[in-house]
């Protein structure tokens, strides 16, 4: 998380986000003149956090905002003018967008809410693995239960009461036990 990435800023802008970004930890910042090169970079390394500063609201940048944003922190920098229209295209993203010009204060706070955020979100994105895992595993042993219903004659009761006690027994997940019931009677 001590990664940084900086892109399109000013001489001025990018002294005083480095400053921020500094004080909140981070302690190895690049800098890019152009969204073609932190695109490359970001092939490469995952940063903690971006800022971008958004110099025309062109789709190049608005596509690497959305492209990098599940995986990092993003503070997007953009003309006052541009502020609603660039908040509307990225409402569906945890990306920060900022109206220039902002204060060092607002610099600081907006790392400490940018890298909350991303923490968050990646915590929900994890749990929301979990649950699609949860589903599968569900799935498959329902269709195990559906096979020995179908070919050994039981009933939904004692498909599940088999498959549960043979995990007991050898010490398995369920879902290891419906896939070999599904390869002993599918397959």
């Amino acid at each position: 998380m001590s990664r940084a990435l900086i892109v399109a800023a000013t001489e001025e802008l990018e002294s005083v986000i480095s400053e921020a970004l500094r004080s909140a930890g981070f302690d190895d910042i690049t800098l890019s003149q152009s969204v073609e090169q932190a695109k490359e970079f970001c092939r490469r390394v995952t940063p903690g956090i971006v800022f971008i500063n958004l110099i025309q609201g062109g789709n190049i940048g608005l596509d690497f905002i959305k492209s990098v944003v599940e995986k990092t922190a993003v503070v997007v920098l953009v003309r006052n003018s541009l502020g609603e229209r660039v908040e509307e295209l990225l409402v569906e993203t945890q990306a920060i967008v900022l109206e220039k010009p902002v204060t060092r204060q607002v610099l600081n706070q907006s790392v400490k809410i940018a890298m909350a955020i991303s923490r968050k979100m990646e915590l929900a994105h994890r749990e929301n693995q979990l649950l699609k895992q949860k589903i599968e595993d569900l799935k498959l042993i329902d269709r195990a239960k559906c096979v020995l219903i179908a070919n050994l004659k039981m009933d939904e009761k004692q498909a599940h009461r088999y498959i549960q006690k043979r995990a007991m027994d050898l010490r398995l997940p369920q879902r290891d036990i419906a896939e070999e019931i599904l390869i002993t009677y599918e397959y």
